[in-house]
């Protein structure tokens, strides 16, 4: 019983995060993505369809890790105090069922959307002429809302708010993301948004430090429809 016990203080010890976290904001980032919707082609109506897309974004800073602090990622340890320097991308692959509804004559409709979800993360950790890079990925469910404006028939303000969320025994993650964006239809089955997008990852591991990123600016997207 007693070795029950150790053991299992020592998995939990485990899966404490190791050291101060490392916090990256960048509000000059590029986030492009693609979507390809399936079952309603053409101008913006209400009902069911299928969504698979893509998305991408990437950040860098800095922050300064006081005395007698430690940041961990791979198999190196920045020890305070000093100045670190981070970087990351996050990329997010998305299957999820959508559901639009527009009130009769009404111009702002809404949609709910649920799926499963792949991130992506690569990270990278500078101090001096050390420098360590790590990444890892995950499987998860992605859930979502959005609010759509009608200006004219082949244009359109998009905005939504979605969640990509992944639990695991030694590693959780997750990324909460909103955008806001233009978007022109150009044909029946093409359109292009261009707006601003801002990106919440976070990202626990057992061993290293916690990793948040807080990443926003400009996004460029093409949305397929068939």
């Amino acid at each position: 019983m007693l070795r029950m016990l150790a053991f299992s203080s020592l998995l939990l010890a485990g899966c404490i995060p190791s050291g101060t976290t490392i916090e990256i904001h960048d509000k000059e980032t590029f986030t492009p993505n693609v979507r390809l919707s399936l079952g309603q082609p053409g101008e913006l109506r209400a009902g069911p369809a299928f969504e698979l897309g893509v998305a991408q974004t990437r950040g860098r800073g800095t922050q300064f890790i006081p005395a007698g602090e430690s940041s961990s990622l791979g198999s190196e340890t920045f020890y305070g105090p000093r100045e670190i320097s981070s970087e990351t991308r996050a990329t997010i692959v998305e299957a999820a069922a959508r559901m639009r509804n527009f009130p009769p004559e009404g111009r702002v409709g809404f949609e709910l959307l649920g799926g499963l979800g792949y991130a992506s993360y690569d990270f990278a950790v500078a101090a001096g002429n050390r420098r360590v890079a790590d990444g890892t990925s995950a499987l998860g469910v992605v859930y979502g809302v959005g609010v759509i404006w009608r200006v004219l028939p082949s244009t359109s303000v998009q905005g939504r708010f979605s969640v990509f969320s992944s639990v695991g025994v030694a590693e959780e993650s997750g990324v909460e993301r909103w955008e806001i964006a233009l978007a022109q239809a150009i044909g029946h089955h093409l359109a292009l948004r261009a707006g601003y997008a801002s990106w919440d990852v976070k990202s626990t591991r057992t061993g290293f430090s916690d990793v948040r990123a807080r990443l926003s600016g400009p996004a460029l997207g093409v949305e397929l429809s068939f």
